[in-house]
């Protein structure tokens, strides 16, 4: 079990970096648009964000998901 502390830490970081980049790619392939991009055929869109908390070993590792909107 990781330590707590500076370990923990580091690893709850990274892990949150990482959940945060493949939740946007696969935002960005169901939306077949990357973050901002406008476009009038598309029927979807961004609604903001809403928080998501994982339970690990070195602690709550919390990561942002985008909000589906349909237009």
């Amino acid at each position: 079990m990781a330590e707590k502390g500076a370990d923990a830490y580091f690893i709850r970081q990274t892990l949150q970096h990482a959940l945060h980049r493949l939740m946007e790619m696969d935002v960005e392939a169901l939306y077949q648009a990357a973050y901002g991009e406008r476009s009038e055929e598309r029927t979807n869109s961004r609604n903001g964000y809403r928080d998501r908390a994982y339970e690990i070993r070195a602690g709550k590792a919390w990561s942002r998901s985008a909000r589906p909107r349909k237009r």
